[in-house]
Parts: C-alpha cells; sequence; structure tokens
C-alpha cells in the first residue's frame, strides 16, 4: 500500500468501537459520492422505481434486507460521532436503509469520536470498490477528496498522485484527472449524468466549447463510444489481407518485432503518448542508447501490467 493508503487505514482502525446505534440517531452522509435518491416508500415498491439504476438498488437493497432479517447484520456501519448522539456514516447506507425495511431499532455501528481523516477518499474507494459508480457519481467523489486533500493542505497535484490516492488503474485516473482540470461546463454536466462515462468525458475534452456544448445538448456521441471508435479506425486503415504465407519450420514466434526508429524524436513522441505523466526530462534523445532503453523499459512495464 502507499504512504496515503498506510495513513489512512491506521487512522479508520483507530479508536473505533463497535457501538448498536437507535436507528433514528444515525444519519447518511451528504459527501456520499452515490446521492442515494430513496425513501422507505420507494424500497416499498422498487417496481414502480422508473430510474434503471435506482432501481437496481431498491432491489438490492431489498435482497439485503432479506438476509439482515435472516442471519441478523453480518457486518457493521461506518461512522462518527458529529452531535450528541448522533452518528454520520461514512459506510453503510444501504445497510441502514436495509435494517429499516428489516424492521429493526437499532443497527450495529463501529463509531469514531470524532471524523477521521481521510474520509472522502474512504467513501470513494468504499464504492469503487464494491459496485459500479455512474460517472456522476464518481467525479463526485474525486472532487471531494481534493476538497479533503487541499483543506489538509496536501493538495493532489497529478494524475498519479489521484492514482495513488484511489487506487484504481492509471489510465482511468489520468482520464479522470483530464475531465477534473478541463472545462468547467463539462464537469457540470458530467455531475448532471449528461455524460454516461468517462470515455466520453476525456473525448470532450479535446472539443472546442461550442461544440463540445452541442455534443451535450443533442447526445451526439456515437462516434465516441469506444466500439464506434474502433470499428471506425478499421474501417479506414482496412486493406485486403495478402495470402497467408506458408508456414516455416521451427519454433513460431515468441514476440512481436516492433520495427526500427532511425530518429530519438520518434521514439520521443511515442513514450510521451503512451507514458503522458512519465519523466524523462533528463534522456537525450539523440543518443539512440538512451532512447532505445527508455523504449524498451515501457514496453516491459507495459507488458508487466497486462500479465
Amino acid at each position: 500500500m502507499n504512504e496515503t493508503g498506510d495513513h489512512l487505514a491506521k487512522d479508520w482502525d483507530a479508536k473505533a468501537t463497535l457501538v448498536y446505534v437507535p436507528i433514528d440517531d444515525i444519519r447518511p452522509s451528504p459527501k456520499n459520492a452515490r446521492k442515494l435518491d430513496i425513501t422507505l416508500e420507494k424500497l416499498s415498491n422498487p417496481e414502480g422505481i422508473e430510474d434503471p439504476a435506482m432501481r437496481e438498488e431498491a432491489e438490492y437493497i431489498n435482497d439485503l434486507a432479506l438476509t439482515i432479517r435472516d442471519h441478523g447484520q453480518l457486518q457493521p456501519g461506518l461512522g462518527y460521532r458529529v452531535g450528541t448522539g448522533l452518528i454520520e456514516l461514512m459506510a453503510g447506507e444501504r445497510r441502514w436503509w436495509a435494517c429499516q425495511l428489516a424492521g429493526l431499532d437499532e443497527m450495529q455501528v463501529m463509531v469514531y469520536p470524532e471524523k477521521p481523516s481521510g474520509n472522502a477518499t474512504r467513501h470513494l474507494i468504499e464504492n469503487v470498490h464494491r459496485r459500479n459508480l455512474t460517472a456522476s457519481a464518481m467525479l463526485r467523489g474525486l472532487l471531494n477528496i481534493l476538497d479533503e486533500r487541499e483543506a489538509a493542505g496536501s493538495p493532489i497535484l497529478s494524475g498519479v498522485e489521484l492514482q495513488e490516492t484511489v487506487r484504481i488503474p492509471k489510465t482511468q485516473a489520468y482520464r479522470w484527472w483530464s475531465v477534473i482540470t478541463g472545462p468547467a461546463d463539462l464537469r457540470d454536466a458530467v455531475l448532471r449524468d449528461q455524460v454516461p462515462n468517462i470515455t466520453i468525458a476525456e473525448q470532450l475534452t479535446k472539443l472546442h466549447g461550442h461544440e463540445r456544448k452541442q455534443r451535450i445538448e443533442t447526445q451526439d456521441f456515437e462516434d465516441m463510444m469506444p466500439q464506434r471508435r474502433s470499428a471506425a479506425r478499421t474501417a479506414q486503415t482496412h486493406v485486403e489481407p495478402e495470402p497467408a504465407p506458408k508456414r516455416k519450420k521451427g519454433r513460431p514466434p515468441s514476440h512481436v518485432n516492433m520495427g526500427r526508429a532511425h530518429s530519438g524524436e520518434v521514439v520521443k513522441t511515442l513514450v510521451s503518448r503512451i507514458d503522458p505523466e512519465g519523466d524523462y526530462s533528463r534522456i537525450d534523445w539523440s543518443d539512440f542508447n538512451q532512447a532505445g532503453k527508455v523504449w524498451r523499459n515501457l514496453l516491459n512495464r507495459l507488458h508487466d501490467e497486462q500479465q
């Protein structure tokens, strides 16, 4: 675990005690990335919920309520005291709703005497690594983390730091960073659920204001979908295949020949596009030995990440 993760883990584990808290003395955190817009009335009739994502949440909570009713609460929530007798949940909002559906008067909660640092990070990690978040929920959680870290005097300044903090794949972290540091109108559109996913959001950062606004208003994202873009590239580069050569005797190839570059600038361009966050300021790209070593190291790292 990285230094940030070690610090948070120690903070989360310290001084928390298991308490049976009256249901009415618990409130979900308003900073929860998921923003569950739910009521007991809606939960009692999930089929009547029009929003598919919210209907799925309601069905999940109903299933959880049956488990709690039959076997008890198997996992406590996590919260901290915010006032006389009140507990704010850092994790466990769905368990709180499920306990109410199951008819319980109390809920088990691991309670801190005060709000621990890294609360926003805990919220997001708890959600990301359990169930898929919408783009709006993910962005909301990331913005909460940035605010929290800035207030603590240790702001996140790059996609690398974001990835190390939230522990999501590096490519995703870079994409989210491009949205977070990109146009404000795009962030607002993602938060309003007008942009369906991070792949499209990243593509929108590359458009000028008027075109971006028009695309969002008309929901014209067809050519930005991953499968659409892949199909378009295939169509543009399609050529009739040559007849397959006769198979040579001996062992089959064990690797792909990447060809040769006759200019260090070509290698520099490839490396900077594949690893935009890498620090290669000390590399003399005119030195083919240095350029070749950087390229081989990058390929080996990419190969290791795919294993």
